[in-house]
């Protein structure tokens, strides 16, 4: 049997203004970090108990931690996203031989939030505190780029000649305008209660999410297959995205070593206001003309999904920070959360997070962080008349430290890689690009083989390895 091989040839470097994770991520974009690098250097964590100003993103509470009674804070993030997708090999006996590497994307962009925060005690034993941010909570940004060409006269000597090119390029963001509000009650004669705090949460979210995804014809293409016979094509999706999010906490603290923390996010709305249109056009020595598109198959079940209001999951963290008695200062965090993805589609399932962190402070004032953590989320996928869940499992390690400038001034790095791989369809299917002239096997005798392209279905599906490194930068100022 003869395999033809579309060999699909890119390098793309990208730069932007938001983090870039996962193309399966654009419909309900990926959930960020918490801006704050010491969280991300332990693991994500800091919900039992967080100083910086950032940390009240996790938890209201957290603004009655800080060491002054106002704080100010600001993150920087800087992130690159590396993808690579194969698709199996067989020899002539249909046997598998190996994974073929046939894309590498890498993307790289940047984030940044700000926080302010302050605490007022009304006694002893009462505490009041308060806090505004602006941090990005999603991220819809991505991009890829990739050649198609024909490599059979690579064989004879010859350049494969490049036949189309690809794109897809993804922008926005959900951002969260927050206000956080706690209180706490203090005890000094229980054994076993410290203090208890209530704190919520009030987010006001808004962003716009854009998508553009584009098949262009080359000139060669064009001239060989015969102008007006090749039909480029274009998709676009621009969505306005609106809601209104809350987070509930509560804090036990049992001593000045050991506090519990239980936050719970509801379910949340998210209004669409979107445009999208699908053209396809065919082009003339100097001129083009637009051809009828049908909307069909997994097109119409695309189109249908973007237009419409979408939710996010409700979920539930607990939370415990442990700080023994030791010459290093340990502290010590675990997280896990429940969220509830069946809440916002039949597809899903709903999924437990896990979060890990220690802190050990070497030099009294220089900490040494690490952190793991492992977290769910999902998408949604397209092959003809039907839909399917994308479920991306994502494992992070993370480590980072920290410099105090003065007693009021500090700055903490944090730094993670995660990782993680998953089957898909191949984005750009294969009959797009079913023209015989495009496929010549001998130039000379311009003789055509008799193969017709057809669409990889999931018995031959993508691989992709996505591999993840963030930096942030946080800045805290006490007043």
């Amino acid at each position: 049997m003869y395999r033809k091989i579309i060999i699909l040839l890119l390098t793309v470097l990208a730069v932007g203004t938001l983090s870039s994770y996962s193309l399966n991520e654009f419909h309900y974009g990926y959930k960020l970090n918490t801006l704050d690098a010491t969280a991300v250097s332990m693991g994500n964590t800091g919900t039992a108990g967080s100083s910086n100003p950032m940390g009240i993103t996790l938890n209201a509470i957290n603004t009655l931690n800080q060491n002054k009674n106002f704080a100010f804070g600001t993150t920087i993030n800087a992130n690159k996203g590396e993808d690579k997708r194969s698709f199996p090999m067989y020899n002539s006996f249909n046997a598998y031989i190996n994974e073929s590497t046939y894309t590498a994307q890498e993307n790289i962009f940047y984030n940044i939030g700000v926080a302010l925060s302050g605490k007022y005690d009304l006694d002893k034993y009462n505490s009041f505190g308060f806090g505004l941010y602006m941090t990005p909570r999603y991220s819809f940004a991505g991009g890829y780029n990739e050649e198609v060409r024909n490599n059979d006269n690579s064989n004879d000597d010859l350049y494969p000649e490049k036949i189309a090119i690809n794109k897809i390029d993804n922008e926005g963001a959900l951002y969260a305008y927050g206000l956080s509000l706690a209180y706490k009650s203090s005890f000094d004669n229980l054994t076993y209660l410290r203090s208890l705090a209530i704190g919520a949460n009030v987010e006001m979210l808004t962003g716009n999410a854009e998508s553009a995804k584009t098949i262009r014809f080359t000139d060669w293409a064009h001239t060989t297959a015969g102008y007006g016979v090749l039909p480029d094509y274009e998709e676009k999706f621009d969505r306005d995205l609106s809601g209104l999010a809350m987070q509930f906490s509560m804090n036990y603290e049992l001593n000045h070593r050991a506090t519990f923390a239980f936050v719970y996010s509801p379910k949340t709305s998210i209004e669409v206001d979107a445009t999208n249109s699908f053209n396809s056009y065919r082009t003339y020595a100097d001129s083009t003309m637009m051809v009828d598109y049908p909307i069909i198959g997994a097109d119409s079940l695309k189109h249908n999904f973007m237009m419409e209001d979408y939710d996010l999951p409700s979920s539930y963290k607990f939370a415990f920070q442990l700080r023994p008695r030791n010459v290093l200062k340990t502290t010590f965090n675990v997280e896990a959360e429940l969220v509830r993805w069946s809440e916002t589609n039949n597809l899903f399932e709903d999924k437990y997070n896990y979060y890990l962190g220690i802190e050990h402070k070497i030099i009294e004032t220089v900490p040494v962080r690490l952190g793991f953590s492992s977290t769910h989320s999902y998408d949604i996928g397209y092959d003809n008349d039907y839909a399917y869940a994308v479920e991306l499992q994502t494992p992070t390690v993370s480590l980072g430290t920290g410099f105090e400038f003065s007693n009021r001034l500090r700055a903490d790095v944090g730094f993670s890689y995660s990782f993680r791989s998953f089957e898909t369809l191949d984005l750009f299917m294969d009959e797009y690009y079913d023209y015989d002239a495009l496929w010549p096997t001998n130039t000379d005798t311009n003789h055509y083989n008799d193969i017709i392209l057809q669409n990889r279905d999931w018995s031959n599906p993508d691989t992709v390895k996505e591999n993840i490194f963030d930096f942030m930068f946080s800045l805290t100022l006490d007043i």
